[in-house]
Protein backbone atom coordinates (compact mmCIF):
# COMPACT_ATOMS: atom_id res chain seq x y z
CA UNK A 1 0.00 0.00 0.00
CA UNK A 2 2.78 2.55 1.12
CA UNK A 3 4.55 1.59 -2.76
CA UNK A 4 1.39 2.48 -4.19
CA UNK A 5 0.76 5.63 -2.44
CA UNK A 6 4.30 6.11 -3.20
CA UNK A 7 3.54 5.80 -7.18
CA UNK A 8 0.66 7.91 -7.21
CA UNK A 9 2.66 10.41 -5.42
CA UNK A 10 5.53 10.14 -8.00
CA UNK A 11 2.77 10.67 -10.92
CA UNK A 12 0.90 13.69 -9.29
CA UNK A 13 4.41 15.33 -9.41
CA UNK A 14 5.32 14.16 -13.05
CA UNK A 15 2.25 15.87 -14.17
CA UNK A 16 2.56 19.20 -12.28
CA UNK A 17 6.04 19.04 -13.96
CA UNK A 18 4.80 18.75 -17.03
CA UNK A 19 2.06 21.44 -16.31
CA UNK A 20 5.15 23.90 -15.59
CA UNK A 21 7.26 23.14 -18.41
CA UNK A 22 4.03 23.61 -21.05
CA UNK A 23 3.55 27.11 -19.15
CA UNK A 24 6.97 28.02 -19.14
CA UNK A 25 7.24 31.03 -21.81
CA UNK A 26 10.82 31.61 -21.80
CA UNK A 27 14.14 28.99 -22.07
CA UNK A 28 15.09 30.78 -18.85
CA UNK A 29 11.83 29.25 -17.24
CA UNK A 30 12.81 25.71 -18.66
CA UNK A 31 16.21 25.83 -17.15
CA UNK A 32 14.72 27.00 -13.93
CA UNK A 33 12.37 23.82 -14.12
CA UNK A 34 15.97 21.42 -14.89
CA UNK A 35 17.82 23.10 -12.54
CA UNK A 36 15.13 22.18 -9.68
CA UNK A 37 14.83 20.22 -7.02
CA UNK A 38 12.05 18.68 -9.63
CA UNK A 39 14.65 17.26 -12.24
CA UNK A 40 15.00 14.37 -9.38
CA UNK A 41 11.27 13.72 -10.24
CA UNK A 42 11.52 13.93 -14.19
CA UNK A 43 9.38 10.56 -16.26
CA UNK A 44 10.09 10.40 -19.56
CA UNK A 45 6.93 12.46 -20.59
CA UNK A 46 8.98 15.54 -18.65
CA UNK A 47 12.14 15.22 -20.47
CA UNK A 48 10.80 14.74 -23.42
CA UNK A 49 8.47 18.07 -23.04
CA UNK A 50 11.10 19.94 -21.46
CA UNK A 51 13.75 19.85 -24.86
CA UNK A 52 10.74 19.43 -26.91
CA UNK A 53 9.64 23.25 -25.12
CA UNK A 54 12.90 24.49 -25.70
CA UNK A 55 12.86 24.33 -29.39
CA UNK A 56 9.84 25.40 -29.78
CA UNK A 57 10.81 28.37 -28.13
CA UNK A 58 14.08 28.85 -30.06
CA UNK A 59 11.44 28.45 -33.31
CA UNK A 60 9.49 31.11 -32.23
CA UNK A 61 12.38 33.45 -31.06
CA UNK A 62 13.77 32.88 -35.31
CA UNK A 63 10.73 34.03 -36.28
CA UNK A 64 10.64 37.42 -34.11
CA UNK A 65 14.32 38.31 -35.87
CA UNK A 66 17.86 36.57 -36.83
CA UNK A 67 19.20 37.71 -33.51
CA UNK A 68 17.07 36.73 -31.00
CA UNK A 69 16.82 33.59 -32.47
CA UNK A 70 20.80 33.24 -32.72
CA UNK A 71 20.78 34.22 -29.04
CA UNK A 72 18.15 32.16 -28.04
CA UNK A 73 20.24 28.79 -29.33
CA UNK A 74 23.45 30.68 -27.68
CA UNK A 75 21.47 30.02 -24.33
CA UNK A 76 20.50 26.96 -25.45
CA UNK A 77 23.87 25.84 -26.30
CA UNK A 78 25.77 27.44 -23.50
CA UNK A 79 24.03 25.25 -21.10
CA UNK A 80 24.34 22.00 -22.87
CA UNK A 81 27.89 23.14 -23.71
CA UNK A 82 28.65 21.68 -20.16
CA UNK A 83 29.85 18.62 -19.83
CA UNK A 84 27.98 17.78 -16.47
CA UNK A 85 24.58 19.38 -18.23
CA UNK A 86 24.79 17.04 -21.30
CA UNK A 87 26.38 14.45 -18.53
CA UNK A 88 23.06 14.56 -16.28
CA UNK A 89 20.42 14.55 -19.19
CA UNK A 90 22.10 12.06 -20.96
CA UNK A 91 22.12 9.70 -17.45
CA UNK A 92 18.48 10.58 -17.12
CA UNK A 93 17.33 9.59 -20.58
CA UNK A 94 18.98 6.35 -20.97
CA UNK A 95 17.36 5.66 -17.47
CA UNK A 96 13.78 6.61 -18.35
CA UNK A 97 14.07 5.20 -22.40
CA UNK A 98 12.52 2.30 -21.26
CA UNK A 99 9.11 4.61 -20.80
CA UNK A 100 9.61 6.36 -24.06
CA UNK A 101 6.28 6.18 -26.18
CA UNK A 102 6.78 7.04 -30.01
CA UNK A 103 5.21 11.09 -28.81
CA UNK A 104 8.06 11.43 -27.00
CA UNK A 105 10.58 9.75 -29.32
CA UNK A 106 9.70 11.72 -32.13
CA UNK A 107 9.66 14.83 -30.28
CA UNK A 108 12.89 14.19 -28.70
CA UNK A 109 14.34 13.91 -31.96
CA UNK A 110 13.06 16.23 -33.49
CA UNK A 111 14.03 18.84 -30.57
CA UNK A 112 17.56 17.43 -30.66
CA UNK A 113 17.43 18.25 -34.87
CA UNK A 114 15.55 21.64 -34.26
CA UNK A 115 18.30 23.07 -31.54
CA UNK A 116 20.83 21.35 -34.09
CA UNK A 117 22.40 18.94 -30.93
CA UNK A 118 23.47 15.79 -31.97
CA UNK A 119 24.91 12.85 -29.93
CA UNK A 120 24.99 9.72 -32.07
CA UNK A 121 24.81 7.82 -29.35
CA UNK A 122 21.40 9.01 -28.33
CA UNK A 123 20.23 9.42 -31.64
CA UNK A 124 21.16 5.46 -32.18
CA UNK A 125 19.19 4.32 -28.85
CA UNK A 126 16.21 6.32 -30.28
CA UNK A 127 16.29 4.69 -33.64
CA UNK A 128 16.62 1.32 -32.09
CA UNK A 129 13.38 1.79 -29.71
CA UNK A 130 11.57 3.76 -32.56
CA UNK A 131 12.12 0.61 -34.95
CA UNK A 132 10.22 -1.59 -32.00
CA UNK A 133 7.39 0.40 -31.79
CA UNK A 134 7.39 2.08 -35.41
CA UNK A 135 3.71 0.30 -36.03
CA UNK A 136 2.56 2.63 -33.44
CA UNK A 137 4.13 5.84 -35.06
CA UNK A 138 1.01 8.24 -36.47
CA UNK A 139 1.83 10.27 -39.18
CA UNK A 140 3.56 13.32 -37.25
CA UNK A 141 5.72 10.93 -35.14
CA UNK A 142 7.14 9.58 -38.30
CA UNK A 143 7.70 12.31 -40.17
CA UNK A 144 9.16 14.10 -37.20
CA UNK A 145 11.11 11.33 -36.33
CA UNK A 146 12.32 11.25 -40.58
CA UNK A 147 13.00 14.81 -40.76
CA UNK A 148 15.32 14.88 -37.18
CA UNK A 149 17.24 11.76 -38.47
CA UNK A 150 17.77 13.53 -41.87
CA UNK A 151 18.88 16.81 -40.39
CA UNK A 152 21.28 15.40 -37.98
CA UNK A 153 22.66 13.34 -40.67
CA UNK A 154 22.36 9.82 -39.29
CA UNK A 155 23.93 6.92 -41.26
CA UNK A 156 22.32 3.84 -39.72
CA UNK A 157 20.59 2.90 -43.18
CA UNK A 158 18.42 0.14 -41.80
CA UNK A 159 16.59 2.33 -39.39
CA UNK A 160 16.49 5.16 -42.26
CA UNK A 161 14.78 1.85 -44.77
CA UNK A 162 12.53 1.12 -42.14
CA UNK A 163 11.33 5.17 -42.33
CA UNK A 164 10.85 5.09 -45.70
CA UNK A 165 9.05 2.18 -46.00
CA UNK A 166 6.59 3.16 -43.04
CA UNK A 167 6.33 7.03 -44.84
CA UNK A 168 5.41 4.94 -48.20
CA UNK A 169 2.55 3.10 -46.03
CA UNK A 170 1.51 6.38 -44.78
CA UNK A 171 1.73 8.51 -48.12
CA UNK A 172 -1.96 9.23 -48.05
CA UNK A 173 -1.93 10.44 -44.64
CA UNK A 174 0.60 13.28 -44.32
CA UNK A 175 -0.32 16.81 -43.91
CA UNK A 176 1.65 19.60 -46.07
CA UNK A 177 3.96 20.25 -43.60
CA UNK A 178 4.77 16.66 -42.71
CA UNK A 179 4.91 15.93 -46.79
CA UNK A 180 7.57 18.82 -46.88
CA UNK A 181 9.79 16.89 -44.28
CA UNK A 182 9.35 13.66 -45.99
CA UNK A 183 10.20 15.38 -48.98
CA UNK A 184 13.88 16.05 -47.31
CA UNK A 185 13.88 13.02 -45.65
CA UNK A 186 13.65 11.43 -49.38
CA UNK A 187 16.02 13.71 -50.10
CA UNK A 188 18.61 12.84 -47.54
CA UNK A 189 18.21 8.91 -48.47
CA UNK A 190 18.89 9.11 -51.88
CA UNK A 191 22.38 10.87 -50.89
CA UNK A 192 23.61 8.28 -49.57
CA UNK A 193 22.53 6.09 -52.50
CA UNK A 194 19.70 4.51 -50.70
CA UNK A 195 16.63 3.40 -52.64
CA UNK A 196 13.69 5.37 -53.07
CA UNK A 197 11.74 4.18 -55.65
CA UNK A 198 8.77 3.12 -53.40
CA UNK A 199 8.41 6.59 -52.72
CA UNK A 200 7.67 7.48 -56.47
CA UNK A 201 4.22 7.25 -55.39
CA UNK A 202 4.11 10.53 -54.04
CA UNK A 203 0.73 11.96 -54.86
CA UNK A 204 0.40 15.49 -56.70
CA UNK A 205 -0.73 17.04 -54.17
CA UNK A 206 2.59 17.06 -52.36
CA UNK A 207 4.29 20.30 -52.29
CA UNK A 208 6.52 21.12 -55.05
CA UNK A 209 9.57 21.03 -53.20
CA UNK A 210 11.76 21.31 -50.29
CA UNK A 211 11.77 24.90 -48.87
CA UNK A 212 9.57 28.01 -48.54
CA UNK A 213 7.67 30.02 -51.34
CA UNK A 214 8.45 33.31 -49.73
CA UNK A 215 11.89 34.62 -49.84
CA UNK A 216 13.22 34.26 -46.59
CA UNK A 217 14.21 37.78 -43.89
CA UNK A 218 17.78 38.35 -44.15
CA UNK A 219 20.26 38.44 -41.54
CA UNK A 220 22.18 41.64 -40.52
CA UNK A 221 25.60 39.18 -40.89
CA UNK A 222 24.19 38.18 -44.54
CA UNK A 223 23.46 41.71 -45.15
CA UNK A 224 27.07 42.73 -44.10
CA UNK A 225 28.63 40.00 -46.56
CA UNK A 226 26.34 41.09 -49.26
CA UNK A 227 27.61 44.82 -49.00
CA UNK A 228 31.04 43.76 -49.12
CA UNK A 229 30.75 41.17 -52.27
CA UNK A 230 28.85 44.00 -53.84
CA UNK A 231 31.67 45.73 -53.12
CA UNK A 232 34.47 44.10 -54.32
CA UNK A 233 32.43 42.09 -57.23
CA UNK A 234 31.03 45.47 -58.96
CA UNK A 235 32.53 44.92 -62.95
CA UNK A 236 29.65 44.12 -65.63
CA UNK A 237 31.53 40.67 -65.56
CA UNK A 238 29.61 39.90 -61.93
CA UNK A 239 25.69 39.75 -61.45
CA UNK A 240 24.59 39.69 -57.67
CA UNK A 241 21.29 38.82 -56.33
CA UNK A 242 20.30 38.43 -52.45
CA UNK A 243 17.66 35.54 -51.56
CA UNK A 244 17.97 34.09 -55.63
CA UNK A 245 15.27 31.33 -55.81
CA UNK A 246 16.69 27.84 -57.41
CA UNK A 247 14.15 25.51 -57.32
CA UNK A 248 12.32 25.69 -53.97
CA UNK A 249 15.19 26.75 -52.11
CA UNK A 250 16.22 30.33 -51.68
CA UNK A 251 20.12 30.90 -51.86
CA UNK A 252 21.27 33.46 -49.65
CA UNK A 253 23.64 35.44 -52.16
CA UNK A 254 23.97 34.07 -55.53
CA UNK A 255 26.81 35.54 -57.83
CA UNK A 256 27.13 34.82 -61.39
CA UNK A 257 30.70 35.14 -63.28
CA UNK A 258 29.47 35.80 -66.72
CA UNK A 259 33.37 35.71 -68.38
CA UNK A 260 34.14 32.55 -66.65
CA UNK A 261 30.85 30.72 -66.82
CA UNK A 262 29.97 30.12 -63.26
CA UNK A 263 27.24 30.37 -60.63
CA UNK A 264 27.89 30.61 -57.02
CA UNK A 265 25.67 29.72 -54.51
CA UNK A 266 27.22 31.84 -51.33
CA UNK A 267 25.22 30.88 -48.33
CA UNK A 268 25.69 32.69 -45.00
CA UNK A 269 26.17 30.25 -42.16
CA UNK A 270 24.90 31.35 -38.79
CA UNK A 271 24.86 29.78 -35.50
CA UNK A 272 21.85 27.71 -36.30
CA UNK A 273 23.06 25.86 -38.95
CA UNK A 274 26.13 24.37 -37.32
CA UNK A 275 25.59 21.29 -34.84
CA UNK A 276 26.02 21.25 -31.15
CA UNK A 277 27.55 17.92 -29.39
CA UNK A 278 30.34 15.28 -30.62
CA UNK A 279 30.16 16.91 -33.84
CA UNK A 280 30.47 20.71 -33.03
CA UNK A 281 31.01 23.30 -35.99
CA UNK A 282 29.57 20.72 -38.51
CA UNK A 283 26.83 21.74 -40.88
CA UNK A 284 23.78 19.85 -40.23
CA UNK A 285 21.99 17.50 -42.40
CA UNK A 286 20.09 20.21 -43.35
CA UNK A 287 22.81 22.25 -44.56
CA UNK A 288 24.61 19.52 -46.25
CA UNK A 289 21.77 18.33 -47.82
CA UNK A 290 20.72 21.81 -49.85
CA UNK A 291 25.03 21.73 -50.82
CA UNK A 292 24.21 18.48 -52.21
CA UNK A 293 21.45 19.44 -54.23
CA UNK A 294 22.53 22.77 -54.87
CA UNK A 295 26.22 20.99 -56.63
CA UNK A 296 23.57 18.28 -58.34
CA UNK A 297 22.09 21.51 -60.20
CA UNK A 298 25.73 22.73 -60.97
CA UNK A 299 25.99 25.37 -58.35
CA UNK A 300 29.28 26.34 -57.05
CA UNK A 301 28.80 25.78 -53.32
CA UNK A 302 30.87 28.57 -50.84
CA UNK A 303 29.87 29.13 -47.26
CA UNK A 304 30.81 31.43 -44.88
CA UNK A 305 30.81 30.43 -41.24
CA UNK A 306 29.71 32.86 -39.36
CA UNK A 307 33.07 32.58 -36.80
CA UNK A 308 35.41 33.11 -39.66
CA UNK A 309 33.66 36.18 -40.76
CA UNK A 310 33.37 37.86 -37.43
CA UNK A 311 37.13 37.16 -37.06
CA UNK A 312 37.93 39.41 -39.65
CA UNK A 313 38.79 42.73 -37.84
CA UNK A 314 38.58 45.45 -41.05
CA UNK A 315 36.68 45.78 -44.08
CA UNK A 316 40.51 45.36 -46.48
CA UNK A 317 40.82 41.77 -44.66
CA UNK A 318 37.02 40.82 -45.07
CA UNK A 319 37.67 42.03 -48.97
CA UNK A 320 40.75 39.91 -49.16
CA UNK A 321 38.55 36.68 -47.44
CA UNK A 322 35.93 36.83 -49.59
CA UNK A 323 38.50 36.63 -53.16
CA UNK A 324 40.52 34.19 -51.42
CA UNK A 325 37.45 31.85 -50.73
CA UNK A 326 36.21 32.14 -54.15
CA UNK A 327 39.77 31.64 -55.72
CA UNK A 328 39.82 28.48 -54.11
CA UNK A 329 36.89 27.07 -56.35
CA UNK A 330 38.69 28.58 -59.59
CA UNK A 331 37.58 31.69 -59.63
CA UNK A 332 40.38 34.37 -60.49
CA UNK A 333 42.33 35.65 -57.68
CA UNK A 334 41.30 39.33 -58.05
CA UNK A 335 37.99 40.76 -59.15
CA UNK A 336 37.49 42.00 -62.60
CA UNK A 337 38.25 45.53 -63.22
CA UNK A 338 35.12 47.28 -63.89
CA UNK A 339 36.63 48.45 -67.49
CA UNK A 340 36.67 45.14 -68.58
CA UNK A 341 34.48 44.91 -71.40
CA UNK A 342 31.17 42.30 -70.43
CA UNK A 343 30.51 39.12 -72.38
CA UNK A 344 27.21 38.11 -73.83
CA UNK A 345 24.90 35.59 -72.42
CA UNK A 346 25.24 35.69 -68.28
CA UNK A 347 24.99 32.07 -67.32
CA UNK A 348 21.75 30.88 -65.21
CA UNK A 349 21.47 27.02 -63.03
CA UNK A 350 18.22 25.33 -63.71
CA UNK A 351 16.27 24.81 -60.53
CA UNK A 352 15.46 21.49 -58.73
CA UNK A 353 11.91 21.21 -59.72
CA UNK A 354 12.15 18.47 -62.45
CA UNK A 355 13.19 16.31 -59.91
CA UNK A 356 9.90 16.82 -57.97
CA UNK A 357 7.69 16.54 -60.99
CA UNK A 358 9.08 13.69 -61.80
CA UNK A 359 7.78 12.57 -58.22
CA UNK A 360 4.39 13.88 -59.08
CA UNK A 361 3.79 11.92 -62.32
CA UNK A 362 5.46 9.05 -60.78
CA UNK A 363 7.86 8.28 -63.00
CA UNK A 364 10.04 5.27 -62.52
CA UNK A 365 13.16 6.02 -60.10
CA UNK A 366 15.89 5.77 -62.69
CA UNK A 367 14.28 8.64 -64.86
CA UNK A 368 14.16 10.30 -61.32
CA UNK A 369 18.06 9.93 -60.90
CA UNK A 370 18.82 10.74 -63.98
CA UNK A 371 17.43 14.46 -64.13
CA UNK A 372 19.87 14.88 -61.49
CA UNK A 373 22.31 14.42 -63.80
CA UNK A 374 21.45 16.51 -66.61
CA UNK A 375 21.03 19.61 -64.53
CA UNK A 376 23.66 21.60 -66.68
CA UNK A 377 23.94 25.38 -66.67
CA UNK A 378 22.46 26.80 -69.88
CA UNK A 379 24.37 29.68 -71.61
CA UNK A 380 21.70 30.88 -73.97
CA UNK A 381 21.95 34.44 -74.78
CA UNK A 382 18.35 34.99 -73.82
CA UNK A 383 16.71 34.39 -70.11
CA UNK A 384 16.04 30.62 -69.31
CA UNK A 385 12.30 29.76 -68.85
CA UNK A 386 12.01 26.19 -67.76
CA UNK A 387 8.69 24.71 -68.38
CA UNK A 388 9.45 22.24 -65.70
CA UNK A 389 10.31 25.09 -63.38
CA UNK A 390 7.09 27.47 -63.06
CA UNK A 391 8.43 29.64 -60.84
CA UNK A 392 11.71 30.02 -62.94
CA UNK A 393 11.88 34.28 -63.51
CA UNK A 394 13.30 35.71 -66.43
CA UNK A 395 17.32 36.97 -65.47
CA UNK A 396 18.25 40.46 -66.81
CA UNK A 397 21.72 41.78 -66.90
CA UNK A 398 22.95 44.67 -65.37
CA UNK A 399 23.24 47.36 -68.01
Amino acid sequence: MTNNNSNLNVNFKAISINRKLTQAETIQDIFAILDSNDWHYFDAVNLSTSIYRLAKLYKYAKTQSHQEGDETLKVIHGHFGHEDYWADYIHKFYSLLKEFKPQELANTAWAFATLNMVKPDLMQAIATKSAKAIGQFNPQDLANTAWAFAVLAHQDTKFLALLLTNAYLTVDKFDKEEKTQILLFLEYCRSLNMDVSKMASIKKSWPEGLGSLNPPSSSQLHLNILERLQTVYSSSHYHIQSEYQAGNYFIDIALWDNEHNKCYAIEVMGPSHYLLGDKKNELNGARLLKKYLLEKADWVWIAIPYFEWNALKDLGAKSQYLTSLLEKNNHPAKPMSPTTQATPALVKPIGMAPFVHALEEQQPVQTINTLFQNFKISTASKPIHSDLNPRAKPFVPKN
